[in-house]
């Protein structure tokens, strides 16, 4: 059950910049094609320090955006109402949430609900040592039944006008700092008796875990009040209408065409379908039907895989994520040892499996937010790229300071 804090954010000042030149997404979504587009729109893209590999250049770079009023940090501690309002398969959302620091655990709270790899987190590791800084935040999701804390949200939301606005790649953003301490306090309450999970922000979230132990450990007067005791993180209700997952399609590279065929032969029963769309189309009526199904794209033609039989799982994989498909697939499908590539764009797949010699395309299907919760709860995790919520919070918003 998180504690919270406000914080004094950094924000940019925007007489110097335009919001909509310096703020990206996560680093883990930027391409090398994209971070050149950034770095080219302004000299104070977040580009500039959330993927400098020389990370005591990130530093200098920060200190002196701080210096010369590029960023300024706010007098008073504030938490951040953050609204986003977007298009979704043709319908019109809103998500509300609000971005606060959150008191590092040392048990697995908020629950995560995917594995996570080494070189990430070494990276965001050294990057976090040098800034000393949170420069985007975690994505947590959190239980609000009742919509206590929502219908405090809407309530700052609906007395003023927002301090931030700007639209980006169609999405609108919104946000409004939030000092009066009693609102503050409700919020921080409410969400105490409430749990949480992780959604995006994994590797970022378990790197300022490790800070956090190696600063305790270099702190002999250790309080628990220091700054590196928290993080920074955007909070979502999992019942929120605008909590939407995307899925993440994969493509497995130079594999051993036999073996792939021989593995879906084994396992699964194989519909033929004329193409992309009719393959969806079948996928979202398995899915109505709690079925777990795999597009499965070879070159040739479009084939929609169900399981044969559950019991073809090892015993080891959890009950919580016996019936999704990406665990089906990375159980059963794809060898260990696969060069797989991860993309949303169904298209990409099928240019990909199509160019280059034994390949073959996997495709899936959103997953339901209350079925990450699940998985979370029960101290499951996912593979790697298995979710994908959309749309992102931008980097560069706000930035959480640790001295």
């Amino acid at each position: 059950m998180p504690e919270i804090r406000p914080f004094r954010g950094v924000l940019y000042d925007t007489s110097r910049v335009k919001l909509e030149k310096v703020v990206t997404p996560p680093y883990d979504v930027i391409s090398d094609r994209k971070r050149e587009v950034y770095k080219s729109l302004s000299p104070y893209n977040m580009v500039y320090l959330l993927l400098e590999s020389d990370y005591p250049k990130a530093a200098g770079r920060f200190r002196r955006w701080l210096r010369e009023g590029v960023l300024r940090q706010e007098d008073r501690p504030a938490i951040y109402v953050y609204r986003q309002e977007f298009h979704h398969e043709g319908r019109k959302l809103t998500r509300l949430g609000f971005i606060a620091r959150m008191r590092i655990a040392d048990e697995d709270e908020p629950m995560p609900h995917e594995n996570t790899f080494e070189a990430p987190k070494a990276d965001r590791l050294k990057l976090l040592q040098h800034v000393k800084a949170n420069l985007s935040p975690i994505f947590s999701v959190f239980d609000d039944p009742q919509n206590s804390v929502e219908n405090l949200l809407r309530e700052v939301i609906g007395r003023t006008e927002p301090r931030v606005s700007l639209q980006v790649e169609g999405v609108i953003h919104q946000m409004w700092p939030v000092y009066e301490e009693e609102i503050i306090g409700k919020i921080a309450e409410r969400l105490s008796r409430s749990y949480t999970f992780i959604a995006d922000g994994h590797h970022r979230y378990e790197s300022a875990k490790i800070y956090r132990d190696l600063m305790r450990s270099n702190s002999p007067e250790y309080t628990g009040e220091e700054p590196f005791n928290f993080v920074m993180t955007y909070f979502v209700s999992v019942s929120d209408e605008g909590l939407i997952i995307l899925p993440t399609h994969r493509v497995l590279v130079g594999a051993d065409s036999g073996e792939i065929r021989g593995r879906v032969k084994r396992s699964f029963e194989s519909e033929e379908v004329s193409d992309l769309d009719e393959m969806f189309k079948r996928m979202r009526g398995l899915v109505g039907e709690g079925r777990p199904s795999i597009g499965f794209y070879d070159g040739e033609g479009f084939k929609v895989l169900t399981l044969k039989d559950s019991s073809a799982l090892s015993d080891s994989v959890p009950e919580a994520l016996r019936d999704l498909d990406v665990v089906v697939l990375h159980s059963l499908l794809i060898p260990p040892e696969g060069d797989l590539r991860f993309t949303r764009d169904p298209l990409e797949v099928l240019s990909v499996v199509r160019s280059t010699p034994s390949s073959f395309g996997f495709f899936l299907s959103p997953i339901d937010p209350g079925k990450v919760k699940e998985v979370a709860f029960a101290g499951g995790r996912m593979p790697h790229k298995s979710t994908y919520f959309h749309p992102k919070p931008l980097s560069g918003l706000v930035i959480n300071k640790h001295d």
